[in-house]
């Protein structure tokens, strides 16, 4: 209920931001209108009031123009602040956890530890699915999925593959000239596209890119 609330409050301050924004802009053409039709005021002034020099009516049409303009600038600025602080706050969330530790599985769900731990001792298996693992936890695959996202924020598909890419990373330092046919049997990938597609997927880098990543380091 209090992570609703929280999302609920940071969307109406996006939304309030974001309206604001929009008024400021409006706002900035209403200024430059006001600010030509004072123009032509203080010519007008200038004209009845002979003591009155131009360049102080100049000066003060500055003065008076840069404070309404700085005022607008200012309100922008925060507006764009939090919109963005609130984008970066709900892509951060978004993001897919990597892979979870044995001390983390504490604070979860019991069917969702059940099924890590399965996971971490079944990682090789190239069957391994959601399917086989409801199957050997005796629970629902819908069910499972449900707890997955709610717990981790990730399904059980991509769980597995963190699973199987952090082992082929522990792999690779343990065995830096070792196949990728080696790595596909020993961490569970049906074949070589399978483990390129997940391992840049996680990490951002192909096999090939990442040992040479490592061994440039480890010279």
């Amino acid at each position: 209920m209090c992570r609703k609330k929280t999302r609920l409050i940071a969307y109406v301050v996006f939304l309030l931001s974001l309206l604001c924004s929009l008024s400021v802009a409006l706002d900035y053409e209403g200024s430059v209108s006001a600010g030509s039709e004072s123009q032509l005021h203080n010519r007008a002034h200038f004209a009845e009031s002979p003591d009155e020099t131009q360049a102080s009516l100049r000066i003060r049409d500055v003065l008076r123009t840069v404070r309404s303009y700085l005022l607008h600038f200012i309100i922008l600025c925060l507006s764009v602040a939090v919109i963005v602080v609130t984008w970066i706050h709900f892509s951060n969330r978004m993001e897919k956890r990597r892979f979870l530790t044995t001390t983390r599985l504490s604070i979860l769900h019991r069917q969702v530890q059940r099924a890590c731990r399965y996971v971490e001792k079944n990682y090789g298996d190239k069957e391994l699915s959601g399917e086989k693992i409801c199957e050997e936890l005796v629970t629902g695959e819908a069910f499972l999925e449900a707890l997955f996202h709610k717990d981790l924020g990730i399904g059980v598909a991509d769980f597995i593959n963190q699973v199987r890419v952090n082992n082929t990373k522990i792999l690779l330092s343990a065995e830096p000239e070792i196949s990728e046919e080696k790595i596909c049997e020993k961490c569970g990938f049906a074949d070589r596209a399978e483990l390129e597609r997940a391992f840049r997927k996680i990490t951002g880098v192909s096999v090939k890119d990442y040992m040479k990543n490592m061994q440039s380091q480890n010279l």
